[in-house]
């Protein structure tokens, strides 16, 4: 059952946490490394298609980075966004407290920003990148200091509605192939879309630091805390409150 899912996912998290907090650390890290690598991956292909037509760069970034969570999620990473979905049902079914929450979740975050802000760094201080790509990374950024904190909100959760929907399917699925094509529909989604993801914003931000003349920190920071707030009620409220009823209801009906 799913929801018996959900709950030993939770546990076995809060166990991880407790017991072995540096190999969950690790996992956070590997995480971050994922994302990173993706970004360059997806950022490579819309940077192609934008010196074709930029309108296509959005569309290319949409149709790759969903490799990342299939990644995250077939290697057992963490990843700060879905866990906003899974740790909240687990409070709501009272097999975590609020304090392990915000314990795990941080830690999550800040492992995540850790590996990411350290990969991106080489990338660009090795210059591992073609001509012109700093002038990309200021085309897909510019959107981003566009937006109001309500527009950053609503844009977080959505987002997170979108790829907390991926790790759901994960939970609920048995065809692993069927749970690599809605993940990937699920990040495209979002992406199409013009959401804001808070980690994967770590990365873009990362190569505006490096690469983009004049970029404004504080901006940034501000932009990628509005998001994370969305993304946190997206992933815990939008739906993992529906989830856990509907799913809680299930489970005591089969049993």
């Amino acid at each position: 059952m799913t929801f018996d899912s959900i709950i030993g996912a939770v546990e076995a998290k809060k166990e991880l946490f407790a017991g072995k907090k540096g190999i969950y650390f690790l996992k956070t890290l590997m995480g971050g490394a994922f994302i990173s690598l993706f970004t360059f991956f997806s950022f490579g292909m819309a940077f192609a298609a934008y010196k074709f037509d930029p309108r296509l760069a959005l569309p290319a970034v949409a149709l790759t980075f969903g490799v990342s969570l299939v990644m995250i999620i077939m290697t057992g990473s963490e990843l700060f966004t879905s866990n906003c979905f899974s740790l909240p049902v687990g409070l709501y079914g009272k097999k975590i407290t609020l304090r392990e929450v915000l314990k795990i979740g941080g830690v999550c975050y800040l492992g995540n920003f850790a590996a990411i802000f350290v990969i991106v760094s080489g990338f660009c201080l090795t210059k591992s990148y073609p001509e012109g790509f700093g002038e990309f990374v200021a085309f897909i950024l510019a959107p981003r200091y566009g937006c109001n904190a309500a527009q950053l909100v609503y844009k977080g959760v959505m987002c997170n509605f979108a790829v907390c929907t991926g790790t759901y399917i994960s939970f609920k699925l048995k065809s692993e192939a069927a749970k690599i094509i809605l993940i990937y529909i699920s990040v495209a989604a979002f992406v199409i879309s013009g959401f804001e993801h808070s980690i994967a914003n770590m990365a873009a931000f990362s190569l505006g630091f490096w690469l983009e003349p004049g970029f404004d920190v504080l901006s940034a920071v501000g932009s990628l805390l509005t998001v994370t707030l969305g993304n946190i009620v997206g992933g815990a409220f939008l739906l993992g409150l529906p989830v856990y009823f509907i799913e809680k209801y299930n489970f005591k009906r089969h049993f």
